[in-house]
């Protein structure tokens, strides 16, 4: 059932989550149909990996089907546990996103339409949700909040950086600092104004 000799997902090194996955994974233990998505990143290919006697009936109809035809091409059988473990594993993270953002943040902050997720989300109740205001609406009629991110001019300066990037100019070619801190700080890292080394009660009655 899989189709390819190659490897079909990308692996990014995470050794206690692959300990963890390990501890707790087993193709034995499988007790329903089980699917799990995964990307190939270096192609940028979706995979599904699946566990499921009723979905091999549907994946070898598939075949029998014309190549203008078959919608199951990209199931890949999970036959053993280390397969199962790997797709987990490739399934659990999603390493480009990272580089987006930090291409995003350097491009918008140049163009002066940045937004921090605090400030899109007061943008989303004064601009659509306060008392007073009507939503504005996509075609799907959807508020859609990623207006800023997703302008012609943006979109086509992070198709442009995106070939180019590189471990070496990434510093350089993005904002992955300020990526960083935002990300951080969203869990109360490095947060402006805080001294981290003053003892606090973390156990406090509510």
């Amino acid at each position: 059932m899989l189709r390819v000799a190659t490897r079909p997902f990308s692996i990014y090194s995470n050794v206690g989550l692959e300990k963890l996955i390990r501890a707790n994974a087993s193709i034995t233990t499988i007790k329903s149909p089980l699917i799990i998505a995964a990307t190939d990143y270096t192609r940028g290919e979706l995979k599904a990996f699946y566990a499921s006697k009723l979905i091999d009936r549907l994946v070898d109809d598939d075949t029998r089907l014309g190549p203008e035809q078959q919608r199951l091409n990209h199931f890949r059988r999970i036959a053993t546990t280390e397969v199962l473990i790997k797709a987990l594993l490739a399934s659990s993270a999603i390493p480009v996103v990272p580089l987006y953002i930090s291409l995003l943040y350097k491009i918008m902050k140049a163009e002066g339409t940045h937004e921090g997720t605090a400030q899109q989300i007061a943008r989303l109740f004064r601009d659509h949700l306060a008392p007073g205001q009507t939503p504005k609406l996509d075609v799907g009629g959807r508020i859609r909040v990623d207006d800023l991110e997703m302008q012609p001019q943006i979109q086509r300066r992070i198709s442009e950086f995106w070939d180019t990037a590189t471990t070496e100019n990434l510093f350089a070619l993005t904002d992955y600092g300020g990526f960083k801190q935002e990300f951080r700080s969203l869990f109360g890292f490095e947060v402006p104004g805080i001294d981290y080394a003053v003892p606090v009660e973390t156990d406090v009655p509510l």
